[in-house]
């Protein structure tokens, strides 16, 4: 029995830019479709902060940064303990 030739991977560089150029043909539909209706994209939505003639301004913003402080704190301690187990 007589095997047969194993067929070559190799492309001709007329089908790869072919590739290459329906790629990036969608990617700039893609884009073009995303910039066209923004609901498609997630948006982080932006703290408002807090005015500066609100009563009782300081003790919010001292009360956010403590709890950011705890969060973090938090979180070292998680970290140490899925280190230990």
């Amino acid at each position: 029995m007589v095997k047969k030739k194993r067929k070559s991977k190799r492309t001709k560089l007329k089908d790869k830019y072919k590739i290459q150029k329906k790629i990036k043909e969608h990617r700039r539909k893609m884009n073009k479709l995303a910039k066209k209706n923004p609901h498609l994209r997630p948006r982080k939505k932006k703290d408002p902060g807090v005015p500066m003639l609100f009563p009782g301004r300081d003790k919010i913003i001292r009360d956010a940064i403590q709890m950011k402080k705890n969060q973090k704190e938090e979180e070292k301690q998680e970290k140490k303990k899925e280190k230990r187990t």
